[in-house]
């Protein structure tokens, strides 16, 4: 029986090198740069143990909210993989052969996208008033961006800068749902300071059924995340796991 292991990346496997304490520095390996070319993704010694571990189940099928290009940047990992993967919160597949986007499920994607991008669009505009927000007498300053992809729009980020407290980025959660209020065919993701509009058919769920079919019968799949939002692609699969202290496990401890 062959084995499959749909695995998030970022604070999953990998994380981004300032979020690394100053005495684990001499312990990280650098697999990936930023846009300008900067080293900037890194995994932990604690990271590699847990990616061995499962890698060791079977093979790996990246599952990711990262672009193509931001996928591409990761040199020292991408290079190691050689199965499928999935991108852009599921709104991209690669195939296994030569790494190229699967033609049927971006005509798909392409369908979906068409339908929205007016309204997408105009929650975009809404969102732009959040670039500098004032709560409780805090100037707090956001980056919100429009991801395209393929040539066409596919979702809206909101990242919050890394000094808004945790109470504040509640608020601003909050504000962020009033502003795309009425766009039901979108939902809110939440991971860590980052909070992103997406189309609902467009997530990593349905593309990992989708590749789960394509692979065949006597299959076993492991799902890897950290994030609640990446439960709903975990639990299609036969068996879950999550990286020590992840934002799953942090919510389960509550319980």
């Amino acid at each position: 029986m062959k084995r499959f292991v749909f695995t998030d990346l970022d604070n999953t496997i990998v994380r981004h090198q300032s979020r690394i304490a100053d005495n684990d520095n001499n312990q990280i390996q650098i697999v990936g740069t930023d846009e300008s070319g900067n080293q900037s993704t890194v995994m932990t010694k604690a990271d590699l143990e847990f990616f061995q571990e499962i890698s060791h189940f079977g093979t790996v099928i990246p599952t990711t909210g990262r672009s193509m290009a931001g996928y591409s940047r990761l040199h020292g990992l991408v290079s190691g993989f050689n199965s499928w993967a999935i991108l852009n919160h599921g709104a991209t597949i690669l195939m296994p052969e030569d790494s190229k986007v699967d033609a049927t499920w971006l005509e798909r994607t392409k369908g979906i996208t068409a339908r929205l991008t007016n309204d997408l669009l105009k929650v975009y505009q809404n969102l732009l008033s959040l670039n500098t927000v004032v709560i409780e007498n805090c100037r707090h300053t956001n980056t919100i961006r429009l991801h395209q992809e393929h040539g066409f729009p596919l979702y809206i980020s909101v990242r919050a800068s890394r000094e808004m407290p945790e109470l504040h980025l509640w608020q601003q959660r909050q504000t962020i749902a009033l502003l795309a209020h009425g766009q039901n065919d979108f939902e809110l993701l939440h991971t860590g300071r980052i909070t992103s509009v997406i189309p609902r058919q467009l997530n990593k769920k349905d593309a990992v059924l989708e590749v789960i079919r394509r692979l065949g019968d006597q299959i076993e799949t492991l799902g890897v995340g950290d994030a609640l939002t990446d439960l709903p692609f975990m639990q299609v699969c036969n068996f879950q796991r999550t990286p020590e202290n992840s934002e799953i496990q942090r919510i389960d401890r509550r319980v």
